[in-house]
């Protein structure tokens, strides 16, 4: 299984969506949307090469992809199988 780094900012978007989902529906559907992304990140450790290319300009950008957690949760995560050069 591919090891699976997330990093400083995307930590922060989980945690700032879960903190919406705490007070703006409830703490049970606060932690189906982290058990969502979890099962996601299980899944892309298992095929790293799931989910849609994505196309940008920046040539950095050239490797990623994206996938959508499981509804009922409207959310897409962006990652990339290689490393982004600084």
């Amino acid at each position: 299984m591919t090891q699976i780094f997330i990093s400083g900012r995307a930590e922060e978007d989980l945690i700032n969506q879960y903190r919406w989902y705490l007070d703006n529906a409830s703490e049970g559907i606060a932690e189906r949307f982290l058990i969502s992304f979890n099962s996601m990140v299980e899944r892309l450790a298992r095929s790293p090469e799931l989910g849609r290319l994505r196309r940008f300009r920046a040539r950095k950008l050239a490797h990623i992809r994206s996938v959508a957690l499981s509804r009922p949760f409207d959310c897409t995560s962006s990652f990339t199988s290689t490393p982004i050069p600084d």
